[in-house]
């Protein structure tokens, strides 16, 4: 997915050059437009480029990253493209990570068309109703432009996007409040609180496992990681992990930065009791 991001930049930018379609599209980050200036540079346009946000991969432990280092210098006659298609291609689409991202929003508040590829995008837009859809191999990029320059139609699906994504209010904040009430209201018709589950990070340790630094402050998994033998204990446990846990995370974080490369830091200062 973060692959597709510059590519249709690239392709698009070379397209519209060579047919004559004015464009402003880039991709390198010292392009990059911030603060009220992109929201003037949004509105002077009358569609943006998208493809969906998020990753179909996840390499828990590095696993996949290895294998593709191992076949770079085993194969240095490879390129990128025949290393992804060989090492990295087998592991997509085993989830489905395709997010609308905040920069849709923004366009469909400010009544901005969308030209995307094909996607779900969180279920939140549709193709055709909401924005142009564009083939990941172009092969309808000639009809995306017609429907580009036909003023009138483009306004009737951006009309149509604010008024059901916007207007409709599924996704303000009054909206987050509400469903962040309705479930702390149901958790407090549960009955007794139930047992505590606990969170889990992945974690690195060096070899002389003396020291160890977070790959993952928090995982939201989609799908079973596996577990690698021997499992890994927690670094805190018994009464000082409770009561490193009953931290709110402002204070938690500074103090994992602190603490956390040297293991043997944090059992000095808990006891005996943790690893």
């Amino acid at each position: 997915m973060g692959f597709e991001k510059s590519t249709i930049a690239q392709r698009m930018k070379a397209e519209c050059a060579a047919r004559n379609v004015p464009h402003d599209i880039e991709w390198e980050e010292d392009k990059r437009v911030n603060g009220s200036a992109w929201f003037a540079f949004m509105t002077d346009t009358r569609a943006m480029l998208g493809t969906e946000s998020g990753a179909n991969i996840m390499d828990a432990w590095g696993d996949i990253r290895s294998s593709v280092e191992a076949t770079a210098r085993a194969h240095p006659d490879l390129s990128d493209d025949e290393i992804y298609a060989r090492v990295v291609a087998p592991h997509e689409n085993n989830v489905s990570m395709g997010q609308m991202s905040p920069k849709f929003f923004e366009a469909i508040a400010l009544k901005t068309g969308l030209i995307l590829f094909e996607g779900s995008y969180s279920n939140v837009i549709r193709p055709d109703e909401h924005y142009i859809p564009l083939r990941k191999d172009y092969r309808n990029l000639d009809d995306v432009l017609k429907r580009l320059a036909d003023v009138p139609s483009l306004q009737k699906t951006v009309d149509r996007a604010y008024h059901d994504v916007i207007l409709g209010g599924a996704y303000g904040y009054h909206r987050f409040v509400s469903d962040i009430d309705e479930a702390i209201e149901q958790a407090s018709t549960l009955g007794p609180p139930r047992e505590r589950r606990p969170t889990f990070a992945l974690v690195r340790i060096d070899a002389q496992q003396q020291s160890w630094s977070a790959l993952t402050p928090h995982l939201p998994l989609t799908a079973p990681i596996e577990l690698r033998s021997p499992q890994p204990h927690p670094l805190i446990s018994g009464k000082a992990r409770d009561l490193w846990l009953r931290l709110p995370e402002r204070v938690r974080t500074p103090l994992a930065s602190l603490f956390g490369p040297p293991a043997r830091r944090i059992r000095a200062l808990i006891g005996n009791d943790s690893h």
